[in-house]
């Protein structure tokens, strides 16, 4: 028989893991949020920067 306390700290370790790994996937989504919007304000800056000249 384990310990009740091993099995505690596998699971508090399964634990930890997912929330890193939605972490990682939630920073990752943001960061390409981010870079899409950083492409859109940029295309906008483009089509002023043409209809000034």
């Amino acid at each position: 028989m384990s310990d009740p306390d091993d099995a505690f700290f596998e699971q508090l370790g399964h634990l930890v893991d997912a929330v890193q790994d939605g972490r990682a996937a939630t920073d990752a989504a943001s960061y390409d949020d981010a870079s899409r919007r950083a492409g859109d304000v940029a295309a906008a800056l483009r089509e002023v920067d043409h209809e000034g000249s």
